[in-house]
């Protein structure tokens, strides 16, 4: 149920809000809710679950409209939604006693986790039976239940299976009769396409035409086999160590282009930055929409930059759509004429005027790169002119509009394809980064010396290896970076990083000891374990410490009592308990504590008196009880409080009416009735009661 005032149920009010029904200020009121809350977000996914709630969404995308302001805030507002289901949890591994393997699966024994998207996790195994390394790809735990999502995922295997080729990833083995449906591939030691542009920025000519023709190669091979790939973008172009041969990985999205679903108006899927226009309008596609997927690639290898990148989806779907990218030349003067042309013509907004197959950019791309090598005068032949684009007159159904749309039910489903996900692949952890002070995580944590030049330095390096990782920085003076090209060539320093399910380990918490000034870190859902805990307690400068969805216990939570000046710390989704609650006491400051999925009970709360400064506190899935609740009466400031999916009764509204800011309450998934919330709200008009 919804806010005081409402007669609108949660779904209705997401309803209204796709089709501009609200009233401005209820709209206003419920973007602002879902940027900021994460729980009422999920009522995406269950709306997603409605077949009836697509078939209204694709009725409203077929009508006219003049506004689609609300459509792109809540898109935007949903993203965090993406985010957080992409959690390479590894509890589905078995345990094997040897030190060198991480777990067992299925017979393969684990060495690492190498990557993880929204469909599935990618782990680096060792094969018994032909005595190799191989990389396997198991489906996503919360996605093996769904019967699209396994046809899915057969279907990529099939697809890449289907072509054999130098440029295309190898498939040894499919699996899909257990639980986790999987799949074995050869192991590329090397980095993503994007790693290297993340660590190097722009690439040598020579190299670029080497890359993008082995690309078109492999291209041509799928295009041969019928297959459109649908997803081509620098992450799925892996590049093996020595020779830097390119294979093109994760036929996830790969259709037949006699598949009813190519040729069907309205499905959106891939990557924003790397979709062809036709692609993000939910036209038919052909083998050219790839061509055009590549002359993305190219433009990012000559400038370092993806061309349509915006601050948001929405935008950079606009920008696929409707505007031509930055000129290369005024990114990168050293990139010639007759390489520009090349990708302006890929990157034509119209199918028919970019080249007719990627045989053909193959062949020319090989006889440019010859007469590169020979030191010859490269000469391009007259081409086609590539017609501009035109703004529509108005929105239509076929239009970015209509792909947003669509895009929103995908979201909410939890089957995103056209966010970018790390590619941590192997022989990245060594690039671009400083080995200095790379001892083992569990060794004694050491104090932070005064700012040097070593310092200066380590700073850089640390910002390298962050992004390299496809993580973000916030730098004192220079605000968010991205980007390895967005680093200052002057010294900096770190105020922020954020590397949400990166694959970061134990042995990379020393990195962070160097950063004299960091102020938020946020490690959710990595690989890091209790033997961090201490390294990230000598950290004394966090305000803001964000550890969720790891392997963290109890054990060694007493060192973050050092962080005297934390204001903010989740440990949502961790094994702790009531004792590590208990250990956090030194934390006098404590403003926002997220401990939800946890198995604390009703002891934690009685130690919550000393955080009287609390102002969020997220109890989400745990065993509190009414009992529970009478323990936060001398929580003065407390103004946001989720209790969802808790045994909270009627019963305990009665000790909560006294909580003098209290602002929201989550009761969504409680025991609470009407009659409790309405007494409650007699009382407390002032807070919003969601339930």
């Amino acid at each position: 149920m919804t806010d005081p005032g409402s007669s609108h149920t949660e779904t209705d009010r997401l309803q209204r809000l796709l089709d501009a029904t609200l009233p401005a200020e209820e709209e206003a009121q419920l973007v602002a809710e879902l940027e900021r809350d994460e729980s009422r977000r999920r009522i995406l996914e269950d709306l997603a679950a409605e077949p009836q709630f697509r078939e209204d969404v694709h009725a409203f995308l077929s009508r006219p409209a003049d506004d689609d302001a609300s459509v792109f805030r809540i898109l935007d507002a949903v993203q965090e939604l993406v985010r957080e289901a992409q959690d390479p949890c590894l509890d589905f591994l078995e345990p094997d006693d040897r030190p060198e393997y991480i777990g067992r699966f299925d017979g393969y024994p684990i060495i690492d986790c190498i990557g993880s998207g929204g469909m599935g996790i990618v782990l680096k195994a060792f094969d018994p039976s032909l005595n190799r390394v191989v990389a396997i790809k198991v489906l996503a735990p919360p996605l093996a239940a769904s019967v699209n999502a396994r046809k899915r995922f057969l279907r990529e295997a099939r697809a890449a299976a289907a072509v054999s080729h130098d440029h295309v990833i190898t498939i040894h083995a499919v699996n899909s009769d257990g639980a986790l449906p999987y799949l074995v591939t050869e192991f590329v030691e090397g980095v993503s396409l994007a790693d290297k542009l993340n660590a190097e920025g722009p690439l040598p000519v020579n190299e670029i035409l080497r890359i993008a023709r082995q690309t078109a190669s492999g291209l041509a091979a799928a295009h041969a086999q019928g297959l459109i790939h649908r997803d081509i973008k620098p992450g799925n172009i892996l590049l093996e160590n020595g020779v830097q041969r390119v294979k093109i990985t994760d036929f996830g999205l790969a259709r037949a282009a006699n598949d009813s679903s190519v040729t069907r108006t309205g499905d959106v899927v891939g990557t924003p930055q790397f979709m062809a226009p036709e692609q993000a309008r939910g036209e038919p596609l052909d083998c050219r929409a790839d061509l055009f997927s590549l002359g993305s690639v190219m433009y990012a290898m000559c400038t370092g930059e993806s061309p349509f990148r915006t601050d948001s989806v929405t935008g950079t779907i606009r920008r696929v759509c409707d505007e031509q990218p930055r000129s290369i030349s005024e990114l990168n003067p050293d990139i010639p004429a007759w390489l520009i042309d090349i990708v302006d013509r890929l990157h034509a907004k119209a199918p028919e005027d970019r080249y007719e197959s990627a045989s053909e950019v193959e062949e020319l791309l090989t006889a440019r790169l010859a007469e590169i090598q020979r030191g010859a005068t490269v000469l391009m032949p007259a081409s086609r002119r590539v017609r501009r684009f035109r703004l529509p007159a108005r929105p239509r159904a076929g239009t970015p509009r209509f792909a947003v749309l669509a895009l929103i039910v995908v979201v909410a489903a939890g089957i995103i394809w056209w966010f970018p996900v790390a590619n941590d692949t192997p022989g990245n952890s060594t690039d671009a980064v400083s080995q200095t002070n790379m001892n083992s995580a569990t060794g004694p944590a050491r104090s932070i010396s005064p700012p040097n030049e070593a310092r200066v330095n380590a700073e850089r390096e640390v910002a390298r290896w962050t992004l390299a990782r496809n993580g973000e920085v916030k730098l004192f003076e220079h605000g968010r970076v991205t980007r390895q090209s967005q680093l200052p060539e002057t010294s900096f320093q770190i105020q922020g990083i954020h590397l949400w399910h990166r694959g970061v380990k134990d042995r990379d918490a020393r990195r962070f000891l160097e950063l004299s000034r960091l102020q938020a870190l946020d490690l959710r859902g990595n690989q890091l374990t209790d033997d961090s805990i201490p390294i990230l307690g000598e950290l004394t400068s966090l305000r803001w410490l964000y550890l969720g969805k790891m392997r963290i216990s109890d054990a060694n939570l007493e060192c973050l009592n050092r962080l005297t000046k934390v204001e903010a710390l989740a440990l949502d989704g961790t094994s702790i308990t009531d004792d590590g609650v208990t250990k956090l006491r030194g934390l006098a400051h404590l403003r926002e504590l997220l401990v939800g999925s946890t198995a604390i009970t009703d002891r934690s709360l009685q130690h919550l008196a000393d955080w009287s400064s609390l102002v969020r506190l997220d109890l989400f899935g745990t065993d509190i009880t009414d009992a529970g609740l009478q323990h936060l009466d001398e929580l003065v400031n407390l103004k946001y409080l989720i209790l969802q999916q808790t045994a909270v009764t009627d019963e305990g509204l009665e000790h909560l009416k006294s909580l003098p800011a209290l602002k929201e309450l989550n009761l969504k998934q409680t025991a609470v009735t009407n009659e409790g919330v309405a007494a409650f709200r007699d009382v407390r008009p002032d807070c919003t009661v969601d339930y």
